[in-house]
């Protein structure tokens, strides 16, 4: 730990750096972003999230809304865990060879927490000594407001460096360490939560699938073809309707009218054939 100066010796890479709100008490800013494995497959965006950084904690604490969401994920690369009376995740400390690091996209910059900064060792006391026991803590909790808390788990394997006057936090890697080095990103396009406009628009899909399904039981129901309503010129009811009428009209009609308009008809078939002969 060095105050007032800073070191170059025992870090290696490029060091980042996360501007934090000015105006806040404690380190604050926006969380942007979480990613899985550092695959984009695995990348989310955040909407309207805040992170603290409290290193007088150990664990990731998460928001309910979005708690169950990575701790499903995280515990799917497990090859299996328990979850203790007092609601701790415990797994296999082997796990951390196959689970996946977390990335945090802190304002503007990825910041990693590894898999054993939280996973953590389990050890028991025998025979006057601590020895492990094989088993592994997930160091992630449920947050106790709607912020996301980072705790020292982020900060092992980092030079930080703590910018009170200009409210910044600097990570450069330790060389004794694996972290990643802290660099710029960009908010992944896939929103983690609910968004709105899609939910509003399967809404609307659902409705109409609803409404389509009723008219079309309905017209079954009552043989009446109610799309009509809604094409114009589509009343195929009405004009079978029409074409019934007529024919009860014809049906009023005596042999002899019947006989008169067959007869003129033949006068007038005669009139046009001396007329087209005379031409000829």
């Amino acid at each position: 730990m060095d105050f007032g100066t800073t070191t170059t010796t025992g870090v290696t890479g490029t060091k980042g750096t996360i501007q934090f709100d000015k105006d806040d008490f404690y380190w604050t800013t926006t969380l942007k972003g979480i990613r899985f494995g550092g695959a984009t497959s695995g990348s989310y965006g955040l909407k309207d999230a805040t992170v603290q950084i409290d290193s007088g904690r150990q664990c990731l604490y998460v928001p309910e809304a979005e708690y169950e969401f990575v701790h499903a994920t995280l515990l799917n690369y497990s090859n299996g865990y328990y979850l203790t009376e007092d609601g701790e995740t415990v797994v296999d400390c082997g796990d951390t060879q196959t689970m996946q690091n977390i990335q945090l996209l802190v304002n503007t910059h990825w910041v990693e927490i590894a898999q054993n900064d939280y996973l953590n060792a389990i050890t028991t006391e025998y025979n006057g000594g601590t020895r492990p026991t094989g088993a592994c803590r997930l160091c992630l909790k449920n947050s106790w407001d709607y912020n996301w808390h980072i705790g020292s788990s982020a900060l092992v394997g980092y030079y930080t460096e703590f910018d009170y006057d200009e409210a910044q936090i600097s990570f450069t890697p330790l060389s004794a360490g694996t972290k990643l080095e802290v660099v710029e990103g960009e908010q992944p396009d896939r929103i983690l939560g609910l968004n709105l406009l899609t939910v509003g628009l399967l809404s609307a899909a659902i409705a109409l699938c609803m409404i389509t399904f009723v008219l079309l039981i309905m017209a079954m129901w009552k043989g009446t073809n109610f799309f009509s309503w809604l094409i114009p010129g589509g009343d195929s009811t009405a004009q079978a309707k029409k074409a019934s009428n007529l024919i009860e009209e014809s049906k009023g009609v005596s042999m002899e009218q019947l006989e008169k308009m067959i007869e003129n008809a033949l006068l007038k078939k005669s009139e046009v054939d001396v007329n087209v002969n005379s031409l000829i």
